[in-house]
């Protein structure tokens, strides 16, 4: 890739096999996406045995009118309703942490009882 700008220091870059693979210590830090089919409870985030969730922000989406719930283990901490496709970002201003091994997870009802929802969480795991 070639970046340049009259004027500027000229930056250039390649893109390797090597260079473009994740870190073992930061696959921790990917984000962690799932569709939500309708009615059906999906794992978001199923962290590693021993380890807790801390989501630093979120971004859901609805392709249509319905209630969307996010929850850790069986206990509700979101519940959004739609009343059009949206697509939405959520920040915390800091982590949201959950209980060791919970597992964070989501559900949407659409109105149609064929839309699907989205949700991508990004954060950390910690021992």
């Amino acid at each position: 890739m070639r970046i340049s700008n009259p004027g500027v220091t000229t930056i250039v870059t390649q893109a390797t096999a090597a260079n473009l693979q994740v870190a073992p210590e930061h696959l921790d830090r990917l984000p962690h996406y799932a569709e939500l089919p309708h009615g059906v409870l999906t794992d978001v985030w199923d962290p590693a045995a021993g380890y807790s969730i801390h989501v630093t922000s979120m971004t859901v989406s609805v392709e249509g009118v319905g209630l969307l719930v996010l929850q850790h283990g069986a206990t509700v901490f979101m519940t959004m309703h739609f009343n059009e496709k949206k697509t939405v970002p959520i920040h915390s201003g800091g982590d949201i942490t959950f209980p060791v091994d919970a597992i964070l997870r989501g559900t949407f009802t659409a109105d149609n009882a064929t839309d699907s929802g989205y949700a991508t969480a990004f954060g950390h795991e910690h021992a």
